[in-house]
């Protein structure tokens, strides 16, 4: 259990670094 609740928090976290960048993305693209 504990493996897939790290497996989870991976996922999590690699989802919510990617919903970072393009959010990074979007706000450049209005500067621009």
């Amino acid at each position: 259990v504990p493996i897939n609740t790290t497996n989870s928090r991976g996922d999590v976290n690699h989802n919510v670094q990617e919903s970072t960048a393009k959010a990074d993305e979007h706000t450049t693209s209005q500067r621009s």
